[in-house]
Parts: C-alpha cells; sequence; structure tokens
C-alpha cells in the first residue's frame, strides 16, 4: 500500500519493509523475542535465554503465511546458531501453540511484543532472549514512508512517537501525565 500511494505511512516490524526501496524508517521500539516455555520446564526459572540455550528444542515460531519476512529471518538466525531445522515448527494458530508449549511439548518463539492478551492467561512464562546478532534489529517496530512523499505530518509523527518511546515504563495519571 506504501509503494501504491495509497497511504502515507504505515507502522510495523521492519522486517516486514526490508524489501521496500527508497523509504524513510523511524523506530519506535526495539526489536527484542521473547521464548514462550511452560512454567513447570528448568527453562522458567532462568532469568533470560540464549539461543545456545533453545537451539536443540522443537521451537514455534511466528506463522510463515502471516509474516514470511520474520520467519525467514528467525530460520536463518537459529540454523546460523545450530539450530535443526525440522526443530523449527510454523504454527498459525496461537491457541494450539500454547496448548503444545504449556505441556512442555516445545517452545514458542515471538517480538516481545506479541499475542500478550492470549499468552497472559496460560499455564507459561515469558522470557526474555539475549542475542547478540546484527539480524535483531529486523524486529524493531518502525513507522515507514517514501522518501519522495513530502507530508507535513511526518516529523510531528516522530517527535509524538520519541515521545512515547521515551514514557515507555513510566507511570501515566488519568490525565495523561507522567510522574
Amino acid at each position: 500500500m506504501l509503494e501504491k500511494d495509497t497511504i502515507d505511512i504505515m507502522i510495523g516490524l521492519r522486517a516486514t519493509f526490508i524489501t521496500m526501496k527508497n523509504m524513510d524508517f523511524f523506530t519506535i521500539k526495539s526489536g527484542e523475542m521473547q521464548l514462550v516455555t511452560a512454567k513447570s520446564t528448568p527453562l522458567a526459572e532462568k532469568p533470560f535465554v540464549s539461543i545456545e540455550d533453545i537451539k536443540d528444542m522443537k521451537l514455534i515460531l511466528q506463522s510463515n503465511r502471516s509474516n514470511p519476512d520474520v520467519y525467514n529471518m528467525l530460520v536463518k538466525l537459529m540454523t546460523r546458531h545450530g539450530a535443526r531445522e525440522e526443530n523449527l515448527l510454523n504454527s498459525a494458530n496461537t491457541i494450539n501453540s500454547l496448548i503444545s508449549v504449556s505441556s512442555g511439548e516445545c517452545v514458542m518463539l515471538i517480538p516481545a511484543g506479541g499475542r500478550r492478551e492470549i499468552i497472559s492467561g496460560a499455564d507459561v512464562v515469558c522470557l526474555p532472549v539475549v542475542v547478540h546478532d546484527s539480524a535483531m534489529g529486523l524486529l524493531d517496530e518502525v513507522a515507514v514512508k517514501k522518501q519522495s512523499t513530502r507530508i507535513h505530518t511526518w516529523k510531528y509523527f516522530c517527535r509524538s512517537a520519541e515521545e512515547y518511546r521515551n514514557l515507555q515504563g513510566k507511570e501515566i495519571d488519568e490525565n495523561g501525565k507522567n510522574d
């Protein structure tokens, strides 16, 4: 839609726009991954996990139909760190995936902000995944516009997004002010 000039600005994961040319990006939030694992597993006791901790496990990844760029990037990341491709499972159904994860059959890798409303009700925990890999920038949440598009709202939008980013984790009162 951006490339066809039907909209001016899009927000999404950087990997979604990786093949688009001549775009301006504004990072709203740094991309991080989280591992979803059953509360009953030894991993659940750790404060964080590394790729090394999970490379030999059956691992559910975000569906390659909903976001093939993210899926392909995660497959490359995991195989580059020693995971076997046959252990990387592709699932479009979060509920079914959570049933498998909560039973301890496998673990699931998700973007840090993804599917919180569903995960919070399951018998699982989310752990940060520590990755020292340049590909992780592809999971940044970004705003994107075509470089050729001159819209007066872009600078305003970027300033507002930066203020939002700076307020993350701070308490906001009912009047929209932070302490």
